[in-house]
């Protein structure tokens, strides 16, 4: 439901960073902030559209196989939602620190991911009954939007080590 709020509160930051551009003629470090804002705010407004994917794809379960026992997924969206809050946090508080350890979780997020496709493979190709091969399947996709959502934090971050920076990471 929130999505087409998002899509509204990145345009008002294009709106607001155009018309800032355009009347302040801003040089050197508030230029590279106006800049980083739109790159960020770009990230966010994706963000929420894997998260409107994922929120569609669980509503589009109906029933959770019995002997569905993994945790990965779970697992899996609360390292994503840690690193995601990191970005954030860095971001906030200007902290090179925090942004610095974002891309070195996402290795493990990455990781993790992998481990849960595997394993979410490996389930469907063992279920004899073949009527829970579509909950797996929404359950990888789930996966890959939690991955990607993983990747954009990783984006944020180092956007925020540019901005302190001046240069590309």
């Amino acid at each position: 439901k929130n999505d087409d709020e998002i899509d509204s509160l990145e345009n008002k930051i294009r709106e607001f960073a155009t018309t800032t551009l355009s009347k302040r003629q801003p040089l050197a470090d508030d230029l590279r902030k106006i800049i980083i804002a739109l790159k960020i705010s770009s990230s966010l407004e994706r963000i929420g559209d894997h998260a409107s994917n994922i929120a569609t794809r669980v509503l589009y379960v109906k029933n959770v196989p019995e002997f569905y026992q993994t945790d990965s997924i779970h697992q899996l969206g609360l390292l994503v939602l840690k690193n995601y809050s990191k970005a954030l946090s860095a971001y906030d508080l200007q902290s090179r620190e925090i942004a610095e350890t974002v891309p070195t979780e996402d290795v493990t997020i990455n990781s993790l991911y992998e481990t849960c496709f595997r394993e979410h493979l490996h389930i469907m190709m063992e279920d004899r009954e073949k009527n829970s091969i579509g909950f797996y399947t929404q359950m990888l996709f789930v996966a890959k939007e939690l991955e990607r959502i993983g990747d954009l934090s990783k984006v944020i971050s180092k956007e925020v080590i540019y901005n302190l920076q001046g240069k590309l990471v």
